[in-house]
């Protein structure tokens, strides 16, 4: 987990200084509505199942493009009580590290006042089991994970030169590894399986 953690972070300084980035914020982003719906399917057979957590993610970002006020915006999120919908292993409910890592593409020419910056989120998406399942297909044990992207729509508004709250709406798919599993019935199986995902959320920020 630090080994993924550390990457994202290393990813996002080496695009914001290729980028020039201006200045650097962090904050805390809460969700109000979190929707995870999640199909899994073997062979001819799928089930469907959901969860509604409610997530705070804590995020570090750089702005660039631009100053305070109109930059473009790349952020790393570390989301806290995100719960898998994923019934494979058990894993349905069960908590698993999530992570994001956004680009906010600003549109001030489109804001009716100063204050409000409104902005397209395109980002990617991770998520990984705390527990390790054994694949039979390679005979080896590792955590269970899901890579996907997203879009979202949000705006920006400026409290202070230092402070912007935001609120947004995303809407996202993930796309787990398949896994291979013995029964004793009909033999290998492998089992595929993917995610669909919305968040409405509030968040706040502090710029450096």
């Amino acid at each position: 987990m630090k080994k993924i953690t550390s990457s994202a972070i290393l990813a996002l300084v080496l695009v914001t200084t290729s980028t020039e980035a201006t200045s650097w914020y962090v904050g805390v982003e809460q969700s109000l509505s979190y929707k995870v719906k999640n199909t899994a399917e073997v062979g001819s057979y799928s089930k469907s199942n959901s969860e509604s957590p409610t997530i705070t993610s804590i995020k570090v970002g750089a702005i660039t493009g631009g100053d305070k006020k109109a930059g473009n915006r790349y952020e790393f999120l570390y989301n806290f009580g995100d719960k898998s919908a994923n019934p494979v292993g058990g894993l349905q409910g069960e908590d698993v590290m999530s992570l994001n890592f956004n680009y906010h593409f600003t549109l001030p020419m489109i804001s009716p006042k100063e204050e409000i910056l409104p902005y397209l989120r395109l980002g990617g998406s991770y998520i990984m089991s705390s527990d390790k399942y054994r694949d039979i297909s390679t005979g080896e044990k590792a955590n269970y994970s899901a890579v996907g992207a997203l879009v979202g729509v949000g705006t920006y508004y400026k409290v202070t030169d230092n402070i912007n709250v935001s609120a947004g709406f995303d809407y996202g798919y993930r796309l787990w590894e398949d896994l291979t599993y013995y029964n004793y019935y009909r033999g290998s199986q492998t089992i595929e399986s993917e995610d669909k995902f919305s968040k409405l959320y509030i968040g706040v920020d502090y710029l450096f």
